[in-house]
């Protein structure tokens, strides 16, 4: 079984596997329906966090296996801005 870390900034969690070495992470984006009735706020909170992550990436990996970041509803409404100073801080952590 596989060992899960947790991190949680101020409108998601992100759970990851520690790693030793850097690697291509396989990234998870869950954003349930509690954060949003609607698929359109849905996915747009969820392509906004997959781009915040692929510029971060861009950056240099990070040491971390199976990356899932789980939004919760204090995300929805919040700036794009608001939303990469509180994941790139999470991510940072694992760093």
């Amino acid at each position: 079984s596989v060992q899960l870390m947790k991190i949680q900034g101020q409108g998601l969690i992100v759970y990851y596997e520690p790693r030793s070495s850097p690697i291509k992470n396989k990234v998870r984006i869950v954003v349930g329906v509690k954060v949003s009735k609607k698929a359109v706020g849905r996915n747009r909170i969820r392509r906004q966090i997959k781009e915040i992550i692929r510029h971060y990436e861009k950056h240099g990996n990070f040491l971390a296996g199976g990356l899932r970041v789980v939004a919760l509803p204090q995300i929805l409404g919040g700036k794009f801005s608001e939303i990469k100073l509180d994941l790139v801080g999470v991510l940072n952590k694992i760093k």
